[in-house]
């Protein structure tokens, strides 16, 4: 088979199936759905990915590769002690701004990764361990690093990993929630904006109020 034609196959079932699982879930989402949109025989599914489940882990990768090239914070393998150069509230603050601009596109609309993974967190898969070690744990436990060089800046050495804990939950919460409300936002308030200049300003609001939690 021409590489070229292989290569060409390949990224339409993976950006057909970023747009279906995202939209569908994995279990709504069939083989054959995919190979429609995407144009291909239904056996090339498991000619280049094995399975759906094996295309739907490939989609992900794919979708958080897209992410990335979007907004390199979302990169978390050089270490979770990144922006070592930084103070601990620019840390704060910048990887506030990298979870809103994870779960939101540029439109503010729902990402497409961030749509996959609210699948994947209300009917988990085969794939919800990976996705908790690859994206989802590997995220947090970052942001737990995070909020801790914050307290121990503030001289909080007196809150325990627990309560660290916590607050990076609710700061994770703030942060997923404008993607879960995205289609309605405008009715909820029309004030409030998720496109770039809104995020800035939510941003703010959130780190504020993790802020007030480590002081």
């Amino acid at each position: 088979m021409n590489p070229a034609t292989t290569e060409a196959t390949q990224y339409r079932l993976l950006e057909a199936a970023v747009g279906l699982f995202a939209s569908q879930g994995f279990a709504a989402t069939s083989v054959r759905q995919v190979c429609d949109h995407a144009d291909a025989n239904v056996a090339a599914v498991n000619y280049h990915f094995g399975s759906k489940s094996g295309l739907y882990d490939a989609a992900i990768d794919f979708a958080r590769a897209a992410s990335v090239a979007r907004n390199v914070w979302v990169e978390l393998d050089t270490g979770r002690d990144f922006w070592a150069d930084a103070d601990p509230e620019t840390r704060l603050r910048r990887f506030v701004a990298m979870l809103l601009d994870h779960s939101l596109d540029p439109d503010g609309k729902p990402s497409d990764l961030g749509r996959i993974l609210i699948h994947e967190m209300l009917d988990p898969t085969e794939s919800f361990d990976r996705q908790v070690e690859v994206s989802i744990g590997r995220v947090f436990n970052a942001l737990c690093d995070v909020c801790g060089f914050v307290a121990a800046d503030r001289g909080r050495e007196d809150l325990s990993p627990e309560s660290i804990a916590r607050i990076a939950f609710l700061i994770s919460a703030q942060c997923m929630y404008p993607s879960l409300v995205a289609g309605v936002a405008a009715t909820l308030h029309p004030a409030v904006s998720l496109d770039q200049a809104g995020r800035e300003i939510l941003a703010e609001h959130i780190v504020q109020a993790a802020l007030n939690s480590l002081r």
